[in-house]
């Protein structure tokens, strides 16, 4: 009897030691932004770059794998110091062909995307205009009603109206890696109509035109003025814009910044740290803009202008985020 006391003990003394090294190598476990998922379409003939975070000092690799299960992209990295990884292979040319990424952490697989697809990718950021969802435009709307679906080569990214931060409604002082709630679809999805409508009929134009798959990376809010689409790097390599925005007490330094009262619409960086920074690896090829009536009452055409200037400066050269 106390031989199978002590047998039943080191058992269940083994079966929590295998718990609790699972649950530890769980914690650990690396994880890919939630930027990147099924579906997703990366822009061609670029650098497809996968971020996310691990271990620090640990390997990520990744596979690209085509629709016979063949690698036929491999790279690898290693996690920066502080959990941070990118890792990149140069994606093929535009075309209807569907491939799988598989991503391994010290050769333990951690994510795997399916249906991906290569073509070409923009950007739709933008106020109320932007914003103004394809199911409520005439055409859209009569295409919802009656039940059409779209083309599964319409790739976008579609993010909440208010992305959360750290469970809140709080806007960070910096910009954020992630989008909280983001999600990959494409045009058969009946949530395909809650997408820009000028995004809609640009890609649908596009597609037609280059034969390919097309993706939008759907990033918009009504009412939103231009500063808060702007970096803070963008304003401070600025003088003139700095000091206007200083002048119009619309500048706000980071160590003024209070997260709880921000306001989204109208606060400098605000949108940018939300959401635009998380997009900086996609490297789409250009951007669509429909902005500026919330900034009529507040600031003339000169100034306005200066700050379009600086958002495509920004854009074009730091992040490279569109060329």
């Amino acid at each position: 009897m106390f031989k199978k006391v002590i047998s039943v003990l080191l058992l269940l003394a083994l079966i929590t030691g295998i718990f609790s090294v699972s649950a530890t190598a769980a914690e650990s476990q690396a994880r890919l932004y939630t930027v990147y998922g099924n579906g997703m379409l990366f822009e061609q003939n670029k650098d497809a770059i996968f971020a996310g975070e691990g271990e620090p000092g640990s390997i990520i690799r990744v596979q690209l794998l085509n629709n016979n299960g063949w690698p036929i992209k491999t790279a690898s990295s290693k996690v920066n110091e502080d959990g941070t990884f990118e890792v990149s292979f140069i994606a093929p040319a535009g075309s209807y062909n569907e491939y799988s990424v598989v991503l391994t952490q010290n050769n333990d697989v951690f994510a795997t995307l399916n249906n991906v697809v290569f073509g070409e990718l923009w950007l739709a950021s933008g106020q109320s205009n932007m914003q103004f969802p394809l199911g409520q435009s005439v055409k859209g709307s009569e295409m919802m009603n009656s039940g059409k679906k779209l083309s599964k080569w319409l790739r976008v990214c579609i993010e909440p109206v208010y992305p959360t931060y750290n469970g809140t409604n709080a806007v960070p002082s910096q910009p954020q890696n992630d989008i909280a709630g983001v999600t990959w679809i494409n045009g058969e999805n009946s949530s395909i109509y809650s997408m820009s409508a000028v995004a809609y009929f640009f890609a649908e134009e596009l597609m037609n035109k280059l034969d390919m798959p097309v993706g939008i990376l759907n990033s918009s809010l009504g009412g939103s003025s231009i500063r808060s689409w702007l970096s803070r790097e963008a304003i401070e390599a600025d003088e003139v814009l700095k000091k206007e925005l200083i002048d119009a007490d619309n500048y706000i330094a980071d160590s003024e910044w209070d997260e709880n009262n921000i306001d989204i619409y109208t606060d400098m960086t605000a949108n940018y740290n939300l959401r635009t920074h998380a997009y900086r690896n996609f490297r789409p090829s250009g951007l669509i803009w429909y902005q500026g009536e919330s900034d009529l009452q507040q600031t003339n055409t000169r100034v306005y202008a200066e700050n379009f200037s600086a958002l495509m400066t920004y854009m074009r050269g730091t992040h490279n985020l569109i060329n």
